[in-house]
């Protein structure tokens, strides 16, 4: 009994070590940022596999283009809770900004292209203003999950989020990676939605320099 314990305690921690955790934080950005204006671009890719839940909550026809944006407006109002910028805008980018596509590796044998300011200058929103950072959404899944019980399969659904936080001011790469979260509940709705949405972004933003420290939770 007392081995078969520690060979469990020891099996925990080899999983644990050789764990690969999917983002990357370059390492000028190691330290707490704070006080920073931030700007959401809207998702560039959205691929909607619970398309029947999200019409059971919504109730429209055009459910990428409805979810897409309700996504993005409920990440900038929980981000502006639970990260540590000052103020959070969502807002697509001026149309003079020339983008090119980079691909990025994501630890885990995973890969995501992002749409990255082509040019090193300031880059505007389309409100005309000068952000400290941008944070692209690069692909959003919503796809069905299901977990083993013991008289069967849980139905959840999974939230799948690659991201990248751009320095507007030094045109550099501060973080990226890939976000996932699964949750399941009885009835679909808004509500429900918005909790998901809750965890995901808390789950991601502990990743990043711009988490509120420990003593601001």
């Amino acid at each position: 009994m007392k081995k078969s314990f520690v060979l469990l305690i020891l099996t925990f921690f080899l999983y644990a070590s050789c764990r690969v955790e999917p983002y990357i934080t370059l390492p000028d950005y190691k330290d707490f940022i704070e006080n920073k204006t931030l700007l959401i671009t809207p998702v560039t890719n959205s691929v909607l596999k619970s398309k029947t839940e999200i019409k059971e909550a919504f109730g429209d026809s055009n459910t990428s283009e409805t979810y897409s944006l309700f996504f993005q407006k409920e990440l900038a109002d929980i981000l502006s809770r639970v990260s540590s910028f000052s103020k959070i805008e969502s807002h697509p980018l001026a149309d003079s900004v020339e983008l090119k596509a980079m691909e990025f590796v994501i630890p885990g044998n995973d890969t995501s292209y992002f749409y990255l300011p082509a040019n090193k200058k300031i880059i505007h929103s389309k409100d005309n203003t000068k952000p400290d950072f941008i944070l692209f959404l690069s692909k959003l899944e919503v796809s069905p999950s299901w977990i083993d019980i013991e008289y069967g399969q849980k139905p959840n659904i999974r939230h799948t989020m690659y991201y990248l936080f751009w320095d507007n001011h030094s045109a550099k790469v501060v973080c990226y990676g890939r976000a996932d979260h699964i949750d399941g509940a009885v009835q679909k709705d808004k509500e429900t939605f918005r909790l998901w949405i809750d965890n995901l972004a808390k789950s991601f933003i502990e990743n990043t320099p711009f988490r509120k420290k420990r003593n601001q939770w």
